[in-house]
């Protein structure tokens, strides 16, 4: 007998079925099962499924004082300079100051994504359901995640929202050429720990019961 096999057996007691079958669901879309859970997370991954770098506001200015002190922005915007993805140029801007004094005027570099950056910079779709994480409606993004595999699942539970189970997979990715380069690697650990991960780190999704069946929280 498999892990998931045991799992799935955990997964549907008989209280749950009860209170299924109280509320109208078709039996086949209500079960919690490997088919259900992967339609979910592939509805969920066709919306959701962007890897992206959490920059949706441009352009960027960097600071002098931020590239001795390798902030984040001053360590991967070159990078991304470097492969065509952004341009900069030399701007003056006023610098609020930490304790209470005027701001001041400083020299920055400005960074503005180029044709082919806004290639990658993508329209997200709202949530279908509040989540508590606000989205911005576009960002810059690395890579695309699609289901490889189930894996398995907790034991649902019931709350005020109806059925919530969360579900273990693991992915496949189609990186973005751009990601290829070892800077760029680098720069974007989180990206090349997805890219190395591939069909290997599980992640995790919670679901949640709906008159139509199984569905991501997140969607």
């Amino acid at each position: 007998m498999t892990h998931l096999t045991l799992l799935a057996r955990f997964a549907a007691p008989s209280l749950l079925a009860a209170l299924l079958a109280g509320c109208g669901h078709s039996e086949p879309a209500a079960q919690a099962s490997e088919a259900n859970f992967a339609h979910a997370l592939n509805a969920y991954l066709a919306k959701r499924g962007d890897l992206c770098l959490d920059r949706s506001s441009w352009p960027v200015d960097v600071t002098r004082a931020e590239f001795t002190q390798g902030s984040r922005n001053a360590t991967q915007l070159p990078v991304l300079e470097k492969l065509g993805l952004v341009a900069s140029t030399e701007v003056v801007v006023d610098v609020a100051a930490s304790d209470g004094h005027p701001s001041e005027r400083t020299q920055a570099r400005r960074y503005r994504l180029t044709d082919a950056g806004r290639g990658y910079y993508l329209a997200r779709e709202p949530h279908q359901r509040a989540t508590g994480r606000p989205q911005a409606d576009h960002d810059l993004c690395a890579a695309r995640l699609t289901l490889r595999r189930v894996l398995a699942w907790e034991p649902a539970t019931t709350h005020a929202v109806g059925a919530e189970t969360v579900v273990s997979y693991t992915y496949n990715i189609a990186p973005a050429a751009w990601t290829n380069d070892p800077e760029a690697r680098r720069a974007f650990p989180m990206v090349e720990r997805m890219v190395r991960g591939e069909g290997v780190v599980r992640l995790k999704e919670g679901m949640v019961l709906t008159s139509q069946g199984w569905q991501a929280k997140d969607l």
